[in-house]
């Protein structure tokens, strides 16, 4: 399910609300952190078809999308945005690594960018770095501290840090 929102400052995000389990039979109950991923809605053809093509699971082509999308003429901070879509996906392909790169190309870009923060941060919880996707979302937190994306995630991740800490 694709589900555009408002977010402050006019700006419009798209939150993809798919985890392996979307793909699964909808009895499925098993929700996980990829339920938490925010997508920017850049603007363009391409970018609007690559979005369509995640929202039907089709990620190879969704992929295939974003990357004919660098080869025209977007501003630096649509860029930007087109590498933290590009690393959501990646955490959706489980390519962990890759996506950790794509959202530190789109922070370099915008420091502030916390929809790359927040994918960053689920990729680095994902390849089991706890404590640097911790680090993420408070930062994140930091610039946007009313999203309740960024503040479910910061609560997932640290129940997993803190049931770590108590098993060990």
């Amino acid at each position: 399910m694709l589900n555009l929102r408002k977010i402050t400052g006019g700006a419009m995000i798209a939150a993809l609300l798919l985890s392996p389990a979307a793909f699964a039979p909808a009895h499925a109950e098993n929700v996980t952190l990829d339920q938490s991923l925010l997508w920017h809605a850049v603007k363009g053809d391409l970018p609007r078809r690559a979005m369509k093509a995640v929202s039907e699971g089709k990620l190879d082509k969704a992929r295939a999308l974003y990357v004919k999308a660098f080869k025209k003429p977007y501003a630096e901070k649509q860029r930007g945005q087109l590498y933290a879509n590009l690393c959501a996906l990646d955490v959706l392909s489980g390519s962990y690594d890759r996506a950790q790169s794509l959202c530190s190309k789109a922070l370099e870009i915008n420091s502030k960018d916390w929809t790359a923060l927040n994918n960053r941060a689920v990729a680095l919880y994902h390849a089991g770095q706890v404590d640097a996707a911790i680090k993420d979302i408070e930062t994140a937190l930091n610039v946007n501290d009313g999203d309740q994306v960024l503040q479910n995630n910061l609560k997932k991740i640290s129940a997993v840090s803190a049931n770590t800490v108590v098993k060990n």
